[in-house]
């Protein structure tokens, strides 16, 4: 609860009408100091409850959600008290809708509730809390008031910008059948190899019957294990390699100031880290979709390695990651490959995000090669996204590397169209 400045003004006349009262012993004088007494106790009583039995609700559908999407959020204003309540003031304090529910609501009657919902168009990835919700009111006249504060319960995850790519021309060894991309396993795969005698340690039932009694000696099934087909993304999050936007990007648009009919078509910014992060999206969601195991490696506030994997479950996993990465690590591309590097089996797909080509990226390149591993690098030109940036990086040749501008429709791009 806090006191106004009018609560000064009516003690002043409390005090000074009293006061004159007892030098003139006028009853009318009484009458005002009696009033204003009632006022003032009045409106502690009124402020005091005008809160009481309030409850703040938000109800989303879906937690997760992409950028350049439309996000709907309902808000619940309950009164469980018996009294009614004059008047209370919304304030949103969350990123999304601050200028959007914050509202004056009116007479809300005891035992009612108040709902109303709001539409907005996300612009920019992350996680944001939906809350918290603060509440005020106060008395008629303006002398008390008091707020309520009910913190955040929910968060959105907005991940960023992806294309559904048809194609990208980079394929793994396991698809042009390499030897290194399958491994004999006794265990039971889709891949059945042939049989062998049996060895010890092998499962007793995986015993090839027929054959064993054909041969008259123990021969067992053997299957192709399938370890290899896996593509890694490795993204740089080096500080200060990339261009960045210095405009401040608000995370939403309120979809109700749009004209009539007009629709909102998301572009991505001019920052070439988020055209990173769309990148390493889209890629990423074009080998989950083709059934192949994806890992991702990149390094900001921390080093974030997820295994590869190949369920669907997966691409969320790394586009939960990709919505909250920030450029600002401090080890380089080719530190990390070359931490990383040996854990990735032979026959797997390597592919380099970065901003920045130097001496000691080309030779991890090249290691890379020598490893047996199908590598290619997306270069992101700083220089299309600002003029007074000078390109100073060495480039690789063609079919080593793709090189993406400001303005590439990235889903052409990608696929070699």
């Amino acid at each position: 609860m806090k006191i106004q400045k009018k609560f000064i003004v009516f003690c002043f006349f409390f005090f000074i009408d009293f006061i004159f009262w007892i030098i003139t012993k006028d009853f009318f004088l009484l009458n005002i100091w009696i009033g204003v007494a009632s006022i003032i106790s009045i409106s502690f009583l009124i402020n005091k409850y005008s809160l009481t039995g309030i409850e703040i609700n938000r109800y989303v559908k879906n937690k997760n959600q992409t950028v350049g999407n439309i996000f709907d959020e309902r808000m619940e204003i309950n009164n469980k008290s018996r009294l009614s309540k004059l008047w209370i003031e919304l304030i949103d304090q969350s990123e999304l809708f601050s200028n959007v529910h914050s509202r004056v609501i009116t007479s809300i009657k005891p035992k009612n509730h108040v709902i109303f919902s709001s539409s907005v168009i996300l612009n920019k990835r992350g996680l944001f809390a939906l809350g918290p919700t603060t509440i005020k009111s106060g008395d008629p006249f303006g002398i008390f008031s008091i707020s309520k504060t009910f913190p955040e319960k929910n968060y959105l995850v907005v991940f960023p910008k992806y294309y559904s790519l048809n194609y990208f021309p980079l394929i793994t060894n396991r698809m042009i059948g390499n030897e290194y991309a399958y491994q004999k396993t006794a265990q039971t795969t889709p891949q059945a190899a042939g049989v062998r005698e049996f060895q010890p340690g092998d499962p007793l039932n995986r015993i090839h019957w027929p054959i064993t009694i054909k041969k008259n000696r123990l021969i067992v099934k053997e299957f192709d294990e399938d370890t290899q087909s896996s593509v890694w993304i490795f993204l740089d999050a080096k500080r200060g390699i990339y261009f960045r936007q210095k405009e401040f990007l608000n995370p939403t648009i309120d979809r109700n100031l749009l004209p009539i009919k007009q629709t909102y078509k998301y572009m991505l910014p001019r920052d070439s880290f988020e055209y990173a992060i769309s990148i390493a999206a889209a890629i990423t969601q074009y080998y989950i979709r083709k059934k192949m195991a994806v890992g991702f490696v990149s390094e900001s506030y921390h080093t974030h390695i997820i295994p590869s994997e190949k369920s669907h479950r997966q691409f969320v996993k790394i586009l939960e990651t990709l919505s909250v990465l920030d450029d600002i690590g401090n080890l380089s591309i080719s530190q990390i490959i070359n931490k990383q590097v040996g854990n990735i089996h032979k026959g797997s797909a390597v592919i380099i995000i970065t901003a920045l080509v130097d001496e000691e990226l080309r030779r991890t390149f090249v290691q890379i090669k020598r490893r047996g591993l199908k590598s290619i690098l997306i270069y992101i030109n700083n220089q299309s996204f600002s003029s007074d940036l000078m390109e100073n990086n060495i480039l690789l040749s063609d079919g080593d590397m793709l090189r993406i501008s400001y303005g590439d429709d990235l889903e052409k791009k990608l696929s070699g169209r």
